[in-house]
């Protein structure tokens, strides 16, 4: 019986680290499009002023694709993690009781996050 429960938490803990990582990966890709929307609006406001900077043009023109590479790096991150959840409940020794319906209906915003950035920056370049 212990052999069980200590499967059973195993399997827990792997499942709460690969949540954990999805949670740190949709803080990341959050931070990193504010930042870069942010910049983007500094940048336009730039380009308006009298005599902008070169530089300022070839900086909007690369930013929307730093932030589309960056939305899909952190979407593959947030696949792979969810992979690993799917592998993990596959698993016959772990009972997790979740409806799949559940699942998806939760990891839906996981996974539509990123692409709706990556739809924004397509929008603004």
């Amino acid at each position: 019986m212990a052999d069980i429960h200590e499967e059973y938490l195993a399997g827990r803990q792997k499942w709460e680290h690969e949540d954990n990582l999805i949670n740190q990966r949709l803080t990341w890709l959050l931070n990193s499009q504010s930042l870069f929307f942010a910049a983007y609006a500094i940048a336009l406001q730039a380009v308006s002023s009298p005599n902008p900077d070169p530089r300022v043009y070839k900086f909007l023109t690369n930013l929307p694709y730093i932030g589309i590479t960056t939305c899909i790096l952190i979407l593959l991150g947030v696949i792979a993690a969810t992979n690993a959840m799917r592998l993990l409940k596959q698993d016959k020794r772990f009972i997790f009781d979740v409806r799949p319906s559940s699942t998806w209906t939760g990891l839906l915003p996981t996974y539509l996050l990123p692409v709706s950035f990556i739809f924004a920056w397509l929008l603004v370049r």
